[in-house]
Order: C-alpha cells, then sequence, then structure tokens
C-alpha cells in the first residue's frame, strides 16, 4: 500500500473535537475507538483504519487516525472539520500548508472543489468531485455519495474514488496510480464501546 493510497483513504476521514456537527458529518462517523475493516482486491490481505487519539496538528485540534496492513501500522492522518468541511492537516509527519478542504459541506451530487497547498513543504493540488450512487461491499448494500479526487503530491499523480455511507462511513475505494488500480471494500465497521 503506498503512500498515496494511504492518503487517499485517510483524507476523507476527520472532525475536529468539541465542534458542532455539520451538515454531512455523519458520512464519516468519528469516535476515538471506531474501527473500519476492508478487503483489498486480489489478494488476502485487510486494511483497517482505526481512529485512535484527539490531538494537535499544528495549531489544529485533529482526530488522529491510523491505518494497518495485515495488522503493521503503515500510516498516520490528521483530520479536522469546520463549519464548511473537513480538510487535511497532516499526513505521516508531514504538514498540509493550509490545510485542504477533501469535503465540502453540504455534500451535493455534482459539487466540485480545488485546493492547492503544500505537503512537507512541496507544491500539490487537489480537484474534487461528488456524486451519488449504490454500492455492494460485503459489509451490505449501500446508498453512497462518492467523491473523485484528483490529487498531484510528491511529484506523482493519483486518482481515488470514495464511497461513504451515513452513519457507517467509506464503505469502498478504488485507487488509480499509474497502470495499478487497487480497490478496497468495507468488510465490518466496529463501533467505539460506549463509556458507562
Amino acid at each position: 500500500m503506498t503512500r498515496f493510497a494511504l492518503s487517499a483513504v485517510l483524507a476523507f476521514a476527520g472532525a475536529a473535537a468539541a465542534q458542532p456537527k455539520p451538515a454531512g458529518e455523519d458520512l464519516f462517523p468519528l469516535e476515538v475507538g471506531n474501527v473500519w475493516t476492508f478487503k483489498v482486491s486480489g489478494q488476502e490481505d485487510r486494511f483497517t483504519i482505526k481512529v485512535a487519539a484527539i490531538e494537535k496538528a499544528g495549531d489544529y485540534e485533529c482526530f488522529r487516525l491510523e491505518a494497518f496492513l495485515r495488522d503493521r501500522p503503515v500510516g498516520t492522518e490528521h483530520l479536522l472539520v469546520a463549519k464548511n468541511g473537513v480538510f487535511r492537516a497532516r499526513t505521516d509527519k508531514d504538514d498540509v500548508t493550509p490545510p485542504v478542504a477533501v469535503l465540502l459541506f453540504p455534500l451535493e451530487k455534482g459539487k466540485v472543489w480545488k485546493g492547492d497547498y503544500k505537503l512537507g513543504g512541496k507544491a500539490a493540488s487537489a480537484t474534487f468531485t461528488a456524486n451519488t450512487e449504490t454500492v455492494t461491499v460485503p459489509a451490505g448494500k449501500f446508498d453512497a455519495y462518492s467523491v473523485q479526487a484528483d490529487l498531484t503530491e510528491m511529484g506523482g499523480r493519483v486518482r481515488t474514488t470514495l464511497w461513504y455511507a451515513p452513519d457507517v462511513g467509506i464503505v469502498k475505494q478504488t485507487l488509480e496510480e499509474g497502470k495499478r488500480t487497487l480497490t478496497l471494500e468495507l468488510e465490518k465497521f466496529e463501533k467505539a464501546a460506549k463509556k458507562k
């Protein structure tokens, strides 16, 4: 799994602590302890995303998401939410300056937005396009929003599409990098245990 794959998977997940919930936040329910497990196309591997903690990334209070492939840590992402959307603030140890909007509220079919930023001090850009679609994955059938992202980062280009279902989050992702295409499909979503 490349760094681009991790960034793409994680880039759309996030919310800031102690912020009012904006319209659309239900597309990726975040709480420390939530875990998503995905089947990796053509492999026996499992890709897992866990909401690990709430912590600072630069000046921003963010959720830190950790990704695992075959139970081996492969990266982190720090994301925050503002009233107008979800913003990517850090990938692994590289800050995103300024944080780039990876999801704008309210999300609606046909919405397109762009962002120019620096990742690790190098120029980067992204274009996002939203749509609606029904998808079937091992975890079930979902009416979802899809978000296609065309990213230019660290000297490479990647196209990824993520499908979000309300109250579940990412249920599917495709990643195109060069001639290679990778698909992740949700097998299970585990909500954090309620505190007593």
